[in-house]
């Protein structure tokens, strides 16, 4: 009985003790590895932030046996301030079953603290039992959760519930702002952006973020704003611009404006699956999270853009280090500037049975750039179906179709680190080349294989000229090349009739192949292996013109 009292005397003084609890403020704006970013990373000291514990609710000492204890409790204050580090890590104490809020300037995330936070439903009930009896004794395992807290919270920021539109379609704007009143800009990219419409004066709210990670469970903010998109405007990339009245400061909306019935023969796919792969507001994307790369990951889609992608490099093109938006301006731009009418629409037109069925199969060419590297089943097979019925495929991209998408509902996405070449889809046998590590973050020309083909026509080039050697889409010393960054090749299951027509010098095999091929009773397929390609076009007489007699032959008619 002794022996009890004792062990049960110990266990409710642990119990009754206040838990170490961790968290850690994320610099979002920054959160992603330099090589992958067009800028250099400015390292912060998060020092200065402030940081306030609240305690909403103490279960405890509302339980009746322990109610008489409650100045015990009361002790710990219900709300204090603690101090980050240099790196955004603090700490703080809070009893079991505390119901807690972090507050970083006036941004508050709810999370709660219990006994349970660590049950792993794999493991046998006794093991979760004992790991709950282990944290009384040592309270870390119980809280070494980080809490992720972005620190661009009360600027203005925001998304809508859409990323890609109709004309007269409306959209509703999710923003936060501790400013009174912002503007709205819709500015539309090309080789210059150009505002196309205008609204001032609009009310400022500001919109806490409730979860713990908001990353992979949203935001989960209420419309402040519903924008149609005016009737007459033309499909293309555009940015929703979002601006302090007071200050200044503002931040950009992504938006893609897709046609209600075809209106050209091309039809431009806008890569927003990497766009959203590598977005990093709230502290993680799927390159940088600390639970499941290189496995699953699932990514909102509700959420803001950080400036990875926000960024748009100025009032005209320039140059720059980017896989994402900024680094698919340059093909849009090129076509514009060449007078190619193109349709634009995102990935998840390309998913979508509806999208395909009634606007995509009745393309002369589906255009692929930059980096569109994640992919559905459904828009493979899409692109297959499409292929097939004699629509030809342009692919100006590197480290293509190369993983799994799958779509969870409208505001959530999971990547799967599952390539579709072990899923017996390899990338070649569809876009005649496939993504390998040589030559990865290395910039290069290419060198003409087969200078006698239709696609140097007018180039002058002959048999191991280089071409490609500028370019606007640069690596960080400022180096450039048409095959760069990430590069795609011949592989076992490309198909036999493919033609290499040019190949990257870069070192240790790592160029890029440029590849031709026919379908077998379809269209055709041109693919060039390379993330940088595209930054050549604008800048690079050879590249405009290789790519500009590929587009003309495969605008031809079609039988549909």
């Amino acid at each position: 009985m002794i022996i009890i009292l004792v062990f049960g005397s110990i266990f409710a003084v642990l119990l009754l003790m206040p838990k170490f609890a961790t968290g850690r403020i994320l610099y979002a704006e920054g959160f992603v590895p330099e090589f992958q970013v067009h800028r250099s990373l400015s390292p912060r000291d998060l020092r200065s932030v402030p940081v306030r514990i609240e305690i909403v609710y103490r279960k405890l000492y509302r339980v009746r046996v322990f109610a008489f204890m409650k100045p015990l409790f009361d002790l710990l204050p219900s709300s204090y301030r603690v101090r980050p580090n240099r790196n955004g890590l603090f700490v703080f104490w809070a009893y079991p079953f505390d119901i807690v809020n972090v507050i970083v300037g006036d941004d508050k995330f709810r999370c709660t603290h219990t006994l349970g936070h660590r049950v792993n439903n794999f493991w046998p009930n006794y093991a979760n039992f004992l790991l709950a009896l282990a944290t009384l004794f040592s309270p870390r395992l119980l809280h070494g959760e980080c809490i992720e807290i972005p620190t661009t919270l009360g600027k203005l920021c925001g998304y809508s519930d859409k990323l890609s539109v109709c004309p007269e379609e409306g959209l509703d704007l999710m923003i936060s702002t501790s400013a009174d009143r912002f503007s709205l800009e819709l500015v539309r990219v090309g080789e210059r952006l150009k505002t196309v419409d205008e609204i001032r004066d609009i009310a400022g709210v500001y919109q806490s973020i409730e979860t713990k990670f908001p990353s992979a469970l949203g935001c989960g903010w209420q419309p402040v704003f519903r924008y149609k998109i005016p009737r007459d405007l033309s499909t293309g990339c555009y940015l929703l611009k979002l601006t302090e009245d007071r200050k200044g400061e503002g931040s950009f909306i992504p938006l893609i404006v897709k046609p209600s019935v075809p209106e050209n023969k091309i039809a431009v796919i806008a890569s927003t699956n990497t766009w959203h792969a590598y977005n990093s507001w709230g502290g993680q994307n799927y390159y940088i999270n600390h639970t499941s790369f290189p496995s699953k990951y699932i990514l909102s889609t509700r959420r803001p853009f950080d400036l990875h992608l926000r960024d748009v490099v100025g009032e005209t093109c320039q140059t720059a280090r980017d896989h994402l938006l900024a680094g698919e301006r340059f093909v849009w731009s090129w076509l514009e500037r060449e007078g190619l009418g193109y349709d634009l629409y995102s990935d998840d037109d390309l998913h979508s049975e509806d999208v395909f069925m009634t606007r995509l199969k009745n393309y002369n060419i589906i255009l692929i750039s930059t980096h569109n590297e994640y992919w559905s089943y459904d828009m493979v097979r899409h692109l297959e179906e499409f292929m097939r019925e004699g629509g030809n495929v342009i692919s100006l991209s590197g480290d293509t179709l190369y993983k799994e998408v799958e779509y969870l509902d409208e505001g959530c996405i999971v990547l799967d680190g599952a390539l579709f070449r072990y899923q017996n889809l390899p990338e070649e046998a569809v876009l005649g080349v496939a993504h390998d590590a040589r030559g990865f973050a290395t910039w290069a020309p290419y060198k003409v294989v087969r200078p006698d083909h239709w696609v140097f026509r007018n180039t002058g080039l002959k048999e191991g000229d280089l071409f490609g050697q500028k370019g606007l889409n640069v690596a960080p010393d400022g180096k450039a090349g048409a095959s760069a960054w990430e590069t795609d090749k011949i592989y076992p299951a490309t198909p036999p009739q493919a033609i290499l027509l040019a190949k990257g010098i870069n070192p240790g095999d790592g160029g890029a192949d440029m590849v031709l091929y026919d379908v077998p009773g379809g269209g055709r397929v041109f693919s060039v292996g390379s993330i940088s390609y595209g930054g050549s076009l604008l800048v690079d007489e050879a590249v405009s013109r290789i790519t500009r007699n590929v587009v003309d032959e495969f605008l031809k008619d079609r039988t549909i």
